[in-house]
C-alpha cells in the first residue's frame, strides 16, 4: 500500500579532527567542523541581560552536515530563549525553542537541508541570567534513506486507509522497509498509539478504549540511521451509542399489546489536538522569575502554521495567586513566537482564584478559569470583582478575557510542537499554583480522519416470542409475564460493532376469574350472560362478548346483544372480556356454544318373558337383553343405556336401576329406557317394554299303587 511520507535524511558521524576551537554565541557566520560552541559569557562566564545575536555553523567539509552537541544547558525558564533553525538562517525551518534546563540535546541540520547548516538564535530579556551552555560541534556524512511503510494489517484498512475497529479488538501490523543501500541487520520498532510499543517486522496490539489512534513505525539500521517519515496509519475505535426508548404505556396489561420505540444515536469522537495539562504547578514568589508549563500538539499535518489569529479558539488557565499586579503572561509557540496575554504591570492588588494567604502558607488555594480569546471581554485587569472565600479581598471574575496582544502575533507558527504557557512573577511576595491549562484550536483545521462518527448499518429488535411484528424503531409486543418483561435494542456499524440495550415495560396481570362453561342446547339463540355470574368470581364491572380474539383484544366491534345471540352453524366460540370496576387490565376468557340435535329415535323393544317358576309373581330379569343399541345401531362408545322404574326418572336421568342384568322384576311391569349420548348431554331417546311372566301349571299328586311281587321256586 501507499502512504504519504514526510522524508528527512538522518545522518551519522565521521571521525574529524579537533583542534579545539571556542565559538562564543554572536552574530556570526562560521564555517566549520569542529570546536566547542558556548553562550557568550565564554566557558566560565555567563549570559547576559537583553541580548539578541543569531549564529550560524556551516559545515567545511563538502556534502556533509552540522551536528551541535549541547553538553550542559541552563538558561533562565520561559524568558531567555534559544531558537534552533534547520539551514543557514532564522527563516529556515524552526527545530525547536529551548530554556531552562531542559537540553536541546544532539541537533543535525536533516536531509532537506542541502546547506547543512544550523543556525541558532539567542534572545534575553533584561533581567535574571544563568550559566547558559556549552556544545560540540562536529560535522557528519547522510545516512542512507530509508522509508517504512504499512505491508499489511489484520484486519485491514479500508479504502480510505483507515482501520476501523470495535471496542478490545486486535489489530496486527506488518511493516515494510526499503533502504537506499542495505536492510541488513535493521530493527523494527512499533508506536501503537496506544501507550503500547512493539517489536519485529510484525506486532500486535489491543486498542481497548474508544477512540483514534495514530501507528507508526520506526526502523533503525546498524549505523543507527532510521527513518525520519511518519506513516501515521489511522485506526479509528468504535465510540458507544447512545440509545433513547419510548412507549405509549410502560405498564401493559397481560394479554393485550403495546408499541415500543427504540432508537440509537451514534457518538461522535472529537480529536483533542491539545488536551489540557492537568497537575498542579507551583508558582512560587520570585523577582523577575519566570515559569513555563507546556503542551505537546501533534494532530495536524505536519506542514500547516496557523494563518489566522481566530483559529486558536482560546487559551484557558485554572489557577490562583495572590497578587494579580506581580504577574505577566505569555503564549509562546512553537517556534518562538510570543504574543501577551496579560502585561506588567497591571491588575493592582486583586487576586486571581481563591488563594491562601499569608505567604508562608503554601497551600494551593481554589482555582478558578480564565480563558483568552480574540472574541474575549475586555482585558483581564478590567474584569469585575467578587470576593475571595479563602482570604481578605476580591479576585478577577472567571471567564473569557482578550489577551494585551491579538494572537495575530502567532501567524506562521507551526501548529504541531511544544506551546508553552509562560508567567513571570516580577515582584517579590505572594505566589500561586496553575492546576491546568490548555488551548482550542478551531476544530476545521483537524484533519478530517481524526475525528469520525460511526455509520449505523442495521438496527432493530431482536427476536422475542413476545414480539409480534417490528421494524428498525418500533416493536408491537404482547408481553407474557408478570413484571418485569424485557426486549433488546441492537445497531451495528460501519466498524462491525454490534451494541444492544435492553428496554423494559411491566406486564399487569388480568384479574383472577372463574372458568366459564361451555353451552349447549337445542335451539339456535343463545343467551351468553348465563356465564356471568361464574367468570365475575363475586367481582363487580362489566362484560363485552366477540366472535374473534383479536376483537377482544381490540374491544371491538362486540356482539350488541349477548342475550338474543343466534349461532352461526352448530358450534361457535364466543370471546369474553371482564374489566372490573375501578380497574384497567381486561381478563380475557371464552367458551363454545352447541346447537344439538337432541332427539333420539329409538324402536320399542321387545318384551322381556319369563315363567313365574312358584307362580309367586316374581323373577330376576336379565333387562340388557334387549340389546337396545344394536338394534337401533347406536355406537356403545358414545352412548349409554340406563333403565329406570317411571317415566319421570327416565325424562330427567334419576334413580337408574343399579344392577339390571339381574332385576327382580312382576309381570306386566313397565320397564323405562333412556338412551343418552355421552357427547352431548342434551341428547337421548326415551323407550319402554313390558316384563311377561307365564304360571307354571300344577301337576296332581296320584294315590299310591301296591303290586305284589311273585316269587316262583
Amino acid at each position: 500500500m501507499m502512504k504519504k511520507s514526510l522524508f528527512l535524511i538522518l545522518l551519522f558521524l565521521i571521525p574529524t579532527l579537533t583542534f579545539g576551537q571556542i565559538y562564543n554565541m554572536s552574530n556570526a557566520n562560521i564555517n566549520t567542523c569542529t570546536g566547542t560552541f558556548y553562550d557568550s559569557g565564554g566557558p566560565s562566564g555567563q549570559y547576559g541581560n537583553n541580548q539578541n545575536f543569531t549564529i550560524t555553523f556551516c559545515p567545511s567539509t563538502p556534502g556533509a552536515s552540522i551536528s551541535i552537541a549541547f553538553t550542559s544547558f541552563n538558561t533562565e525558564e520561559g524568558a531567555d530563549l534559544v531558537y534552533i533553525y534547520d539551514g543557514t538562517s532564522v527563516a529556515a525551518p524552526p527545530i525547536g525553542t529551548f530554556s531552562g534546563t531542559t537540553s536541546p540535546g544532539t541537533i543535525v541540520a536533516s536531509g532537506e537541508n542541502p546547506s547543512g547548516c544550523i543556525t541558532v538564535r539567542f534572545v534575553s530579556d533584561g533581567s535574571t541570567t544563568a550559566p547558559g551552555w556549552a556544545a560540540t560541534i562536529t560535522c557528519v556524512v547522510p545516512c542512507q534513506i530509508i522509508n517504512a511503510s504499512v505491508a499489511s494489517t489484520i484486519p485491514a484498512e479500508g479504502l480510505d486507509e483507515i482501520i476501523r475497529i470495535c471496542q478490545g479488538d486486535q489489530v496486527t501490523f506488518t511493516g515494510l522497509g526499503t533502504f537506499s543501500e542495505s536492510g541488513a541487520g535493521a530493527t523494527y520498532t512499533w508506536d501503537f498509539g496506544n501507550g503500547q510499543t512493539g517489536t519485529g517486522i510484525t506486532a500486535s496490539t489491543v486498542y481497548d478504549t474508544p477512540g483514534v489512534y495514530k501507528a507508526n513505525l520506526l526502523i533503525i539500521d546498524p549505523n543507527n540511521c532510521r527513518n525520519n517519515n511518519f506513516i501515521n496509519q489511522i485506526i479509528q475505535v468504535s465510540t458507544d451509542p447512545v440509545f433513547s426508548f419510548e412507549t405509549n404505556n410502560p405498564e401493559i396489561c397481560l394479554g393485550t399489546q403495546g408499541v415500543i420505540t427504540g432508537s440509537v444515536e451514534m457518538t461522535q469522537f472529537d480529536f483533542e489536538c491539545a488536551p489540557p495539562i492537568s497537575g498542579t504547578t507551583f508558582l512560587p514568589d520570585g523577582s523577575g522569575v519566570s515559569y513555563s508549563t507546556c503542551v505537546v500538539v501533534d494532530c495536524f499535518d505536519s506542514n500547516q502554521t496557523l494563518t489566522n489569529a481566530n483559529q486558536i479558539l482560546n487559551i484557558c488557565l485554572n489557577m490562583e495567586h495572590s497578587f494579580l499586579g506581580d504577574l505577566s503572561m505569555r503564549i509562546v509557540s512553537p517556534s518562538g513566537q510570543v504574543a501577551i496575554l496579560k502585561a506588567y504591570p497591571g491588575g493592582g492588588g486583586t487576586f486571581l482564584g481563591h488563594p491562601i494567604e499569608p505567604d508562608a502558607d503554601l497551600t494551593p488555594g481554589i482555582g478558578l478559569d480564565y480563558c483568552f480569546s480574540m472574541t474575549g471581554n475586555g482585558l483581564l485587569v478590567n474584569a469585575p470583582t467578587i470576593p475571595a472565600i479563602l482570604a481578605v479581598g476580591n479576585t478577577k471574575t472567571p471567564g473569557t478575557y482578550t489577551p494585551v496582544e491579538s494572537f495575530a502575533n502567532l501567524i506562521g507558527s507551526p501548529l504541531n510542537g511544544n506551546w508553552c504557557i509562560s508567567i513571570t512573577d516580577h515582584l517579590s511576595s505572594d505566589n500561586g499554583f496553575i492546576f491546568s491549562w490548555g488551548i482550542e484550536f478551531d476544530p476545521t483545521l483537524v484533519p478530517g480522519d481524526l475525528s469520525f462518527t460511526p455509520e449505523i448499518v442495521s438496527q432493530g429488535w431482536v427476536p422475542h416470542p413476545d414480539i409480534v411484528s417490528s421494524d428498525d424503531e418500533n416493536a408491537t409486543i404482547a408481553p407474557s409475564l408478570e413484571g418485569q418483561n424485557c426486549y433488546t435494542y441492537f445497531v451495528t456499524d460501519n466498524h462491525g460493532c454490534t451494541y444492544t440495550e435492553d428496554f423494559c415495560v411491566i406486564g399487569v396481570p388480568q384479574p383472577e376469574i372463574g372458568i366459564a362453561t361451555d353451552i349447549e342446547q337445542c335451539e339456535d339463540t343463545f343467551n351468553l350472560t348465563q356465564n356471568e355470574l361464574v367468570i365475575a368470581n363475586g367481582e363487580d364491572g362489566f362484560f363485552t362478548y366477540h366472535l374473534t380474539e383479536q376483537d377482544a383484544i381490540d374491544g371491538f366491534p362486540f356482539i350488541d346483544d349477548p342475550t338474543t345471540h343466534v349461532i352461526d352453524g352448530q358450534q361457535q366460540t364466543i370471546y369474553v372480556v371482564f374489566v372490573i370496576d375501578g380497574q384497567n387490565c381486561p381478563a380475557f376468557t371464552e367458551f363454545e356454544i352447541i346447537q344439538s340435535d337432541c332427539e333420539i329415535d329409538i324402536e320399542v323393544p321387545t318384551n322381556l318373558t319369563l315363567c313365574d317358576i312358584s307362580n309367586d309373581n316374581q323373577e330376576v330379569f336379565n333387562l340388557t337383553l334387549t340389546n337396545i343399541l344394536t338394534q337401533n345401531n347406536l355406537n356403545s362408545n358414545n352412548h349409554v343405556v340406563t333403565f329406570h322404574n317411571s317415566l319421570l326418572d327416565a325424562e330427567n336421568n334419576l334413580n337408574a336401576i343399579q344392577n339390571p342384568s339381574s332385576y327382580t322384576g312382576t309381570h306386566n311391569e313397565i320397564i323405562y329406557v333412556r338412551v343418552q349420548n355421552t357427547d352431548n348431554v342434551l341428547s337421548f331417546g326415551l323407550t319402554s317394554f313390558n316384563l311377561i311372566l307365564i304360571e307354571t301349571p300344577v301337576v296332581p299328586i296320584l294315590d299310591a299303587v301296591t303290586v305284589c311281587d311273585s316269587y316262583t321256586l
